[in-house]
């Protein structure tokens, strides 16, 4: 059955880490501040709800602005104070248009070029509002538990892989198959086959014979698969069969964006 999934706890959990923050304060995303942070959730959360209210209003869908410096200027040019204004306005804009299709959730709709059912936009917001929640504030509890939902590692395997995947990164070498894996979840099993490419799925067969990358938890596997590293000091906690070569390759897979 398909239902569209809440982003009540990633939404309300976002909104107290960036609602009264220092603007300026560096984050864990490169050269952004918690101004840039907030702008660019701005901006999705309008960018995700026009293509869903076009279809509500039986509308074509609007082109989707995938150059994020273009998107997100007239956002980062406001002050913080507007922007907190904006956001719980943004936020209701963007549930109104996911609850038109409470009742046909497998509709499917354009957006940046793909067609995504409505809850891969829910999915898609909370792997946002998560992911960038941590960029703020670091691995506390709340981004542990948040970002070990296997749903948020599903979404970036099965939907978002193709765009983290080796990002300004020469992928060229000897074919490598690696195991990313954290205990009581799916393995991330990572194919680069020295073309240039790369490619990942999920599995929950054996693949001992692979070299393996453990993960302590779901949360630090996540963020390593965004090119983002957990600061806790056991982050990884097993390379089995992995040499420094292989595990220099993996992170020029997950170099982030």
């Amino acid at each position: 059955m398909v239902t569209i999934p809440s982003l009540a706890s990633e939404r309300d959990a976002a909104t107290a880490a960036l609602i009264g923050a220092d603007p300026t304060i560096a984050t864990r995303c490169d050269e952004w501040t918690g101004h840039e942070v907030l702008a660019h959730l701005v901006a999705a959360m309008i960018e995700m709800a026009r293509p869903l209210e076009a279809v509500a209003e039986n509308k074509t869908p609007p082109p989707t602005e995938t150059d994020l410096e273009v998107r997100e200027a007239p956002f980062r040019a406001k002050s913080y104070a507007e922007l907190e204004s904006m956001w719980p306005i943004v936020c209701a804009r963007f549930q109104a248009a996911l609850d038109y299709f409470t009742y046909t959730p497998e509709m499917t709709v354009t957006f940046a070029g793909l067609q995504w059912q409505v809850p891969l936009f829910a999915m898609h917001a909370r792997s946002e509002l998560a992911l960038h929640r941590w960029d703020v504030v670091g691995d506390d509890s709340t981004s542990t538990a948040l970002l070990s939902s296997p749903d948020l590692t599903k979404h970036a395997v099965e939907t978002m892989g193709t765009l983290i995947l080796g990002v300004g990164r020469d992928l060229s070498g000897d074919p490598l198959t690696i195991a990313v894996s954290t205990p009581d979840q799916p393995d991330v099993i990572v194919n680069v086959p020295g073309d240039g490419t790369a490619s990942m799925r999920l599995s929950s067969e054996d693949h001992s014979e692979f070299p393996r990358l453990t993960c302590r938890d779901g949360a630090a596997r996540l963020l390593y698969l965004w090119g983002r590293r957990s600061e806790k000091a056991d982050a990884f906690v097993g390379n089995e069969l992995l040499g420094s070569s292989e595990r220099s390759r993996l992170d020029d897979v997950f170099a982030g964006f």
